[in-house]
């Protein structure tokens, strides 16, 4: 990250790396919506003025990585990429709790024939 910009390229190298490795695509996807979930929670906790000690408790993080965390978001919220995050919703990213089928559902769905283009 420099000067307030978010740099993608490195995060680029990082997942075909991984993906190189033999990390399984759907491991790394939920790495990346992990860390997107982290940066939203920093994000509402410290638009209700909570400081990095409370966050880092509040979110079972080391404090170092939740000073992190706090830098990062706010590059990420105050940088190009905010206005494509703006949409999500105030209450965070909970979907654990979500019982609720998503329009578009791909369960049952053959993910061959997704590939194929059928």
């Amino acid at each position: 990250m420099r000067s307030g910009r978010v740099e993608i390229s490195p995060a680029f190298v990082v997942v075909e790396r991984l993906l190189n490795q033999g990390e399984p695509p759907l491991v790394i996807l939920s790495m990346m919506v992990r860390h997107v979930r982290l940066l939203w929670s920093v994000k509402q906790l410290g638009q209700q003025r909570h400081d990095a000690s409370h966050m880092a408790k509040a979110l079972g993080l080391p404090l170092a990585v939740c000073r992190q965390l706090v830098t990062q978001s706010r590059a990420v919220f105050a940088g190009a990429s905010a206005p494509a995050l703006r949409g999500c919703p105030r209450g965070g990213f909970n979907f654990q709790d979500q019982q609720q089928t998503a329009p578009g559902d791909l369960r049952g769905v053959d993910p061959a024939r997704l590939w194929a283009g059928d």
